[in-house]
């Protein structure tokens, strides 16, 4: 066998195996905000009988040249490996590479939480399972719970479930040894990327031989969104106390006369009428603005390769002028081919899709 080395291809994969015992073929998978990313690696190696258990639960890395000589980098944790057969001289695996905290979705507790806010129970639970590696970007102010249960559920459903409640998101930032989670709630949490600032668009007819990173297909679209969140909570203890809040929309396609009502309000825990009202007054402006959020969304496609979910780009060259400001990276799914092991062709070439 010839060997496999990475040194010259334009993506490098680093695994808890010695260097160069696995080498990637084809990558796809998602990011989004508030998910789990998950990345498909297709890998070849010269080991027929590697040892999967070396790698499950290890941490992997992919370095990936962009534009400009820099550099971007995934990083995870391999939750699946399979030996999926030969070809030729090689044997062909495929690893799984997920975000740190879904090993919370391994794990099942029952416990209160006393006297904490989300953000320090959030943090805590996360601490608790040897994940350190978060950036605190919130905003808001949050108000101590009085006691705060799990109950039989996975210690990621639990955070989940208090974030979604709060109106806390978060996304992931990679680095060459390490991927963060963000925990954000509020559009300043976001950033742009070196080089990434502006991406220009151009018509799909005269995009083929752009070498510069760009994208292709815009679209983009408006929905009607409800314009008014109405709830209402109910104390046992003081069955008169007026519990009643609203919030209504300002953003373009809200109509205030389509309302949601929901009840109970889950906020009548708090000891002082007063914070229990401030409360409530910040759980419907959080559910307003998530039902605000999509009123606008655009899809696109391209060649991108330093753009994740959670960063921002201003869009330049559109033919709708309209159209060339700023956004936040929602989502992405990246596909990316190298040049072909079993052929010969060795030049480490990349064919990528974003």
């Amino acid at each position: 066998m010839s060997g496999i080395d990475q040194a010259s291809r334009a993506i490098r994969l680093t695994t808890s195996l010695p260097d160069n015992t696995l080498a990637l073929s084809r990558l796809s998978g998602k990011e989004e905000l508030s998910e789990l990313f998950s990345y498909s690696l297709e890998c070849v190696s010269e080991t027929p009988d590697l040892d999967l258990y070396e790698v499950l639960g290890q941490p992997v890395g992919i370095e990936l040249d962009i534009e400009g000589g820099g550099l971007r980098y995934l990083h995870g944790l391999v939750s699946e490996a399979a030996h999926v057969g030969s070809r030729g001289e090689y044997a062909l695996y495929r690893l799984t590479m997920t975000a740190w905290p879904w090993m919370l979705t391994r794990t099942t507790d029952c416990r209160i939480f006393a006297e904490k806010n989300v953000p320090d129970i959030i943090e805590s639970v996360l601490s608790d399972n040897d994940f350190d590696d978060i950036d605190n970007r919130l905003m808001g102010t949050y108000d101590n719970w009085n006691f705060c249960v799990q109950y039989q559920e996975s210690d990621f459903a639990f955070i989940s479930r208090l974030m979604e409640h709060e109106g806390i998101y978060y996304f992931f930032e990679h680095e060459q040894d390490r991927h963060v989670m963000v925990l954000c709630d509020d559009p300043a949490a976001h950033k742009t990327v070196a080089g990434y600032e502006e991406v220009p668009h151009y018509p799909e007819d005269l995009s083929q031989n752009r070498l510069t990173d760009h994208l292709v297909n815009w679209q983009f679209q408006k929905k009607v969104r409800s314009g008014k969140y109405v709830t209402k909570d109910f104390a046992f203890d003081q069955p008169k106390r007026d519990l009643l809040v609203h919030n209504t929309g300002a953003a373009a396609g809200q109509y205030p006369a389509k309302e949601i009502y929901d009840f109970p309000g889950g906020y009548s825990y708090q000891d002082s009428g007063e914070m229990t009202r401030s409360y409530g007054d910040r759980l419907a402006r959080t559910r307003m603005e998530a039902l605000a959020a999509p009123h606008e969304v655009a899809t696109t496609e391209g060649n991108v390769r330093g753009l994740n979910a959670g960063n921002i780009f201003s869009l330049t060259n559109c033919e709708r002028e309209d159209q060339n400001r700023e956004y936040l990276v929602i989502w992405t799914s990246l596909w990316i081919q190298m040049d072909s092991f079993y052929s010969g062709s060795g030049g480490g070439a990349v064919e990528l899709q974003s």
